[in-house]
């Protein structure tokens, strides 16, 4: 009777024993989790608080700090390396990594997205911009159908619904390739309020990031051609008769500076005795608006001989170039002709010699500065307010050097 008292006693205590242990195991397991969800949520908080701050159009210098005064709202490129490398660091490594025209490392673009607002999808200028973007995005890691693109087919009304269509999506970073200054305006204001970045291509948002030409640069670098052709294929300004000047006015002040630019080198070089020669068109930038302007400037001046014809894009030309061969005055030898751009057909006509010069911007090589724009802000790093792209003068006798 004795031992079984005993075997009783130590059965409960060990029954007790267990108990506690288990207690105590339950106690350690829900503590574990309850930090568990706690780290995740602190963790959770943290990375929408991050998040959170950046708000606005965090990623322009205006709103960066460590940017001299002197400096916000220009920062270029070649500024950022010079000046900014720190700050720009992973724009500036992208875009090293780009021109190596190879995979990524590390693919970056995995598992991200971005959307591109097509300009003219069927522009060749466009089209290469459109194919050297999905081309580095692929390099960059993406996968095809995290790259979602549109046409605004040079429609003021569909950009804007476009945006819209975009803005469903809720893409990462939005690309806006218009036409048109006021559109993009209200296009960034819908991108701005969703908190989306967004950045634009050859017509310019005030207040934000712009890739693309630079148009008083390469006005410049185009008026100077112009004023040495003066010289050397006319004799001088005298034998000029007429200088027509195609311009986009509804693309904004940058966008115009492409012709404006231009005329201020030719007024300057040549004063009064240039002013009265030229004529400023708006060819919409689109070849049947302008073909239809240059055939009204050429049927109000019928006796002109001795003609320059300058547009600010290559569709425009293309229009240019229709309106003399329908007016039967498409004379090589007394009239130049030069635009903005060149695209393939720029490079096809120069081939041909039915364009003398072209200002080339290389579209085909977009793709290298708007996809490491794309991840720096994808990794929420800021890009330089100005991505200007290299430009250079093409005539039939350096065409070679660029194009097959």
């Amino acid at each position: 009777m004795r031992r079984v008292k005993i075997l009783f006693v130590v059965c409960v205590v060990a029954a007790l024993i267990m108990t506690l242990a288990i207690g105590c195991s339950t106690t350690t397991t829900e503590t574990t989790a309850a930090v568990e969800t706690t780290t995740a949520a602190e963790t959770t908080a943290a990375a929408e608080t991050t998040t959170a701050a950046k708000t606005g159009v965090w990623y322009f210098s205006t709103n960066i700090d460590g940017i001299d005064a002197a400096d916000k709202g220009k920062v270029t490129e070649a500024m950022a390396k010079e000046k900014y490398s720190t700050i720009y660091a992973s724009y500036l490594k992208y875009r090293e990594d780009a021109e190596k025209v190879a995979a990524y490392p590390d693919t970056p673009g995995k598992g991200q997205n971005f959307a591109f607002a097509n300009e003219v999808a069927s522009f060749p200028f466009c089209a290469d911009v459109q194919s050297d973007i999905e081309k580095h995005a692929e390099l960059a890691g993406f996968a095809k159908n995290d790259v979602y693109i549109i046409d605004n087919q040079a429609d003021i009304s569909l950009c804007i619904s476009n945006a819209d269509i975009m803005l469903q999506k809720n893409p990462k970073v939005f690309v806006e390739f218009g036409m048109d200054e006021n559109s993009n305006i209200a296009i960034a204001e819908k991108f701005d309020t969703a908190n989306i970045p967004i950045f634009a291509i050859d017509v310019p948002i005030p207040d934000h990031n712009f890739m693309g030409v630079d148009n008083s640069g390469t006005a410049k670098l185009a008026g100077q051609w112009i004023a040495d052709q003066i010289e050397s294929k006319f004799g001088g300004i005298d034998n000029v008769d007429l200088i027509i000047a195609g311009e986009l006015p509804q693309g904004g002040a940058v966008v115009l500076e492409r012709t404006k630019g231009v005329i201020k080198v030719l007024t300057d070089k040549y004063g009064d005795k240039v002013k009265d020669k030229i004529v400023e068109i708006d060819t919409g930038g689109v070849s049947d608006k302008g073909q239809t302007a240059v055939s009204s400037v050429l049927a109000a001046h019928p006796k002109a001989k001795n003609m320059i014809i300058y547009m600010h894009n290559d569709q425009s030309m293309t229009g240019a170039i229709a309106a003399f061969e329908a007016a039967g005055v498409f004379d090589r030898e007394n009239v130049l002709f030069i635009n903005q751009g060149v695209d393939k057909s720029s490079v096809q006509n120069i081939k041909d010699g039915k364009l003398d010069a072209g200002a080339a911007y290389f579209p085909e090589h977009y793709g290298r500065y708007i996809v490491p724009a794309v991840l720096a802000l994808l990794k929420g790093d800021p890009i330089p307010d100005f991505m200007y792209v290299e430009s250079d003068m093409v005539t039939k006798d350096n065409l070679s050097e660029y194009y097959q």
